[in-house]
């Protein structure tokens, strides 16, 4: 291994471990509370090596909501390239949301506590914008999948598949971030899990396409 090699390896490594001590502090003690002095300190690193990588902690914050973003972006995709009827792809995508939700519940519960803290538009070229660049991507993908349903007849016509795409999108997050938050609650009060409320919502909205 090169010179150059190895460090660019170090360069990277080290990138990820300021990502790792973001996300421990941010789904810890929250977004708000964490500075960047405690990321550097977790990370043990100084806090000049840190602003090397990133300039401020919302860039970090967009950078781990990234991330989880573009992986289920490509579980979607994989799903949508099923080689079946438009309600099909849709079932199989709806199958992946609850074990999504059951291996990144903190995710859901830290982006939740940020809708207030990021309501601007972000600046062009920045992080923040390429993750409002790839939730469009993922509602293309909707849009794709519910036309092929109006033209295969597996879903019923006259669906507005844009706005559709678009509402069940903002439904299922919101739901997910909300059960982040209340869904031991509801387990006490009502005895429901949270995939048992997420396999419900799929299945009222799989039903109303059909």
């Amino acid at each position: 291994m090169g010179i150059a090699e190895r460090r660019n390896r170090e360069k990277e490594q080290r990138r990820t471990d300021i990502i790792d001590a973001a996300k421990r502090l941010f789904f810890t003690k929250g977004y708000n509370i964490t500075t960047m002095d405690d990321i550097a300190n977790e990370a043990e690193l100084s806090k000049g090596t840190l602003y090397l990588y990133f300039k401020n902690k919302e860039e970090l914050a967009f950078t781990i909501i990234y991330e989880n973003i573009e992986l289920i972006k490509r579980m979607i995709e994989k799903a949508a390239q099923y080689k079946g009827t438009g309600i099909e792809k849709i079932k199989r995508i709806a199958r992946i949301i609850p074990d999504f939700y059951d291996k990144h519940t903190d995710f859901f519960d830290f982006t939740g506590n940020l809708d207030y803290n990021f309501s601007s538009t972000p600046e062009p070229d920045s992080v923040g914008a390429k993750c409002a660049a790839i939730v469009e991507e993922i509602i293309e993908i909707f849009v794709t999948v519910l036309k092929e349903g109006e033209k295969d007849g597996s879903m019923r016509s006259g669906i507005n598949v844009e706005k559709t795409a678009i509402l069940y999108a903002n439904i299922v997050t919101s739901l997910l971030q909300r059960l982040s938050v209340m869904g031991k609650i509801f387990n006490q009060q009502r005895k429901y899990e949270p995939s048992d409320l997420i396999g419900q919502m799929l299945s009222f909205m799989i039903h109303s396409l059909q």
